[in-house]
């Protein structure tokens, strides 16, 4: 058997199709929501030095790290079991028990992409944007920009989802070259147009 090729059979024939364009793309926009989220942790756990977090808690890791660490794994289980009410209930008693902690914002976002998932469009959106107000830097207000204009486009609302997308693209421009606003931008512009709208 020799290798794969354009003329295969194997080949989807329906990859170009337009029809399953907004599909795949939608399923893209998922997968770098998530990626997004664990850059935002990864993120943080870059900022500042080691040793003086350490020493600030005692050499040891925090409590609160510890909690966001054991929800962020059981949220990440139910999102993989498709268990989406159980990964609401886990991100909502972390937030009830640590609404002040520095995790706090990722565990809101998560939740709102939980919310999205379970296509309860109306919480997507609320956690979305009580994330996007927790936000304190360009990369995680675009993170909660883009959850919201996903949400808006999942629902169908394409007006209010060409607004986030242009958001989006407003922020991702402040960003530094070579970060991913080059390709936000250019993914979030051919979302705008397939919306119907003009980037």
């Amino acid at each position: 058997m020799g290798p794969l090729g354009p003329d295969d059979d194997t080949m989807d024939p329906d990859f170009d199709d337009p029809k399953t364009f907004g599909k795949r793309q939608a399923i893209i926009m998922v997968a770098v929501l998530v990626v997004i989220i664990g850059l935002l942790g990864f993120m943080y756990k870059l900022n500042g030095d080691k040793a003086t977090r350490d020493a600030a808690n005692g050499g040891a890791t925090s409590k609160a790290q510890k909690a966001y660490d054991s929800v962020n794994s059981q949220a990440a289980q139910f999102d993989l079991n498709g268990d989406y009410a159980s990964q609401i209930k886990a991100l909502k008693d972390y937030l009830a028990t640590n609404p002040e902690e520095d995790f706090a914002l990722q565990a809101t976002i998560q939740l709102a992409a939980s919310y999205l998932n379970a296509k309860d469009y109306q919480n997507a959106l609320v956690y979305y944007q009580k994330a996007l107000t927790m936000s304190k830097t360009p990369e995680r207000k675009l993170a909660s920009i883009h959850g919201l204009a996903l949400t808006y486009k999942w629902k169908g609302d394409n007006a209010n989802a060409i607004a986030q997308y242009k958001a989006a693209i407003a922020i991702a421009k402040t960003l530094p070259e070579g970060t991913l606003s080059n390709r936000t931008q250019l993914d979030d512009q051919r979302t705008i147009v397939e919306l119907g709208g003009t980037p």
